[in-house]
């Protein structure tokens, strides 16, 4: 079959069985949900750690962090039977691209998450991208299009989010890693130690149960070197990063793109830069994550930030 006539394959069959779907959580939004999160995560801002303060600053209730939206409906979506993500991953290992990662993430966040509140979320297909040759194989690149409401209607964000479904190549060579000690954070910059705990419990608290996140043999099937860190972690670190470069602001949007993965071992340093915005109460830095591989993560930000 030729690249031509399987694209047109695919795309006949992600137009006949990929709709848009509408699913709300099971479960509220809760305290002890969000209190595991930042932990993993290392998050620390009181405004998420300690209820009160929230209450105190006029949100009436707790509220959870803006890199937490993908969590509250993940798992029904990924067991609604033609939710998106599920039909993707369906027709793509039919045509054979059984493998994936993510590769581009982009949040808005509108609101806050209130503990107590009931999410829906609305997903659909945004693009399908043609047939590409990369490094770890051969397959398409899907980006699906989130958005998150509470229960009174309330837009909380949006989110397009882009995954690689691919072939791996037949006997990938993988990346030596080299494990480093700790380092001290340079000005301007956090370093975060990458070991297995920070990728397994990144992946389970945020309900990301993708084996290449917690199987080592399966990476290493895929070309991979270990078991690599999810996007969802990559974003949760860089909101992390935010309150180094504004203390007191609010991450409002974020925008990544993966480069290299990281594994166990490695050392994750985070630096910014800050750029022009016309918003006199939003801040935007540039965003750069890199190992001892190169480069893991490429973006920008967006920080709200008190007159």
């Amino acid at each position: 079959m030729n690249d031509v006539t399987e694209e047109t394959l695919i795309i006949e069959k992600l137009a006949s069985s990929v709709n848009p779907v509408r699913v709300t959580a099971s479960t509220s939004v809760s305290a002890w949900a969000i209190r595991n999160w930042c932990h993993v995560m290392g998050i620390t801002d009181p405004l998420f750690t300690q209820p009160q303060i929230a209450i105190e600053r006029g949100y009436g209730a707790a509220v959870a962090p803006p890199a937490m939206l993908q969590l509250w409906t993940v798992l029904e979506l990924q067991q609604h039977e033609h939710g998106v993500n599920r039909s993707l991953r369906r027709v793509f290992t039919e045509a054979g691209y059984s493998a994936i990662v993510a590769t581009n993430y982009d949040l808005k966040s509108f609101r806050l998450a209130h503990v107590g509140d009931l999410i829906t979320t609305h997903v659909s297909l945004d693009s399908i991208s043609s047939r590409k040759d990369t490094p770890l194989g051969t397959g398409y690149f899907a980006t699906e299009f989130h958005e998150w409401f509470d229960q009174d209607g309330n837009n909380l964000g949006e989110l397009k989010i882009r995954c690689f479904y691919f072939r791996p190549l037949q006997g990938a060579p993988t990346a030596d890693r080299v494990t480093r000690s700790p380092d001290t954070d340079m000005p301007g910059e956090l370093a975060i130690n990458v070991d297995t705990t920070l990728i397994v419990a990144g992946a389970l608290v945020g309900n990301d149960f993708e084996r290449v996140h917690h199987d080592r043999d399966l990476a290493r099937e895929q070309g991979l070197p270990d078991i690599i860190m999810n996007i969802a972690t990559s974003a949760a670190l860089a909101f992390r990063y935010s309150a180094v470069c504004e203390p007191h602001g609010l991450l409002t949007r974020l925008s990544l793109r993966l480069g290299v993965p990281c594994c166990p071992g490695d050392v994750l340093h985070l630096s910014g830069q800050r750029t022009e915005h016309p918003v006199t109460t939003e801040r935007a830095y540039t965003l750069v994550g890199k190992n001892n591989l190169g480069e893991h993560l490429k973006g920008s930000m967006v920080i709200q930030v008190t007159p």
